[in-house]
């Protein structure tokens, strides 16, 4: 990020509003935030990401608050009560599948900010 905040910086287009009289704040919303905005939003959805499965793993493991329902808890009481064992997929299966596909979608948004970031980059 850091390299692209300095490339930015010395870009030609800046140096144009710089040198027309527009304000700092001005150039930062106008023409460096549409080229960071998708890359921190997608970096935004990778920390969701973390924060998820971090949530979820330590859950399963047992070393999360038990009260609360999450995605975690759920597999956490289906291992504890032998779910597998019974036959009762459905308990272990459903929040498996949906932090599945919660990683999918949530992976696809982020991939998808981030191209169109690159894209916008390239453009320059």
């Amino acid at each position: 990020m850091r390299a692209v905040a300095l490339t930015m910086r010395e870009r030609e287009f800046i140096n144009v509003a710089r040198f027309s009289g527009e304000s700092s704040v001005r150039i930062l919303v106008r023409h460096i935030f549409p080229y960071i905005a998708g890359w921190s939003a997608a970096n935004f959805i990778n920390t969701v990401l973390v924060g998820i499965s971090t949530e979820s793993a330590v859950a399963v493991i047992g070393l999360s608050s038990a009260q609360q329902a999450t995605l975690g808890t759920m597999i956490y009481w289906a291992i504890n009560y032998q779910a597998l064992l019974a036959g009762k997929f459905v308990w272990v299966g459903s929040p498996v599948v949906s932090i599945v596909l919660l990683f999918i979608g949530l992976f696809l948004v982020s991939s998808g900010l981030s191209m169109q970031s690159a894209t916008r980059r390239m453009s320059v």
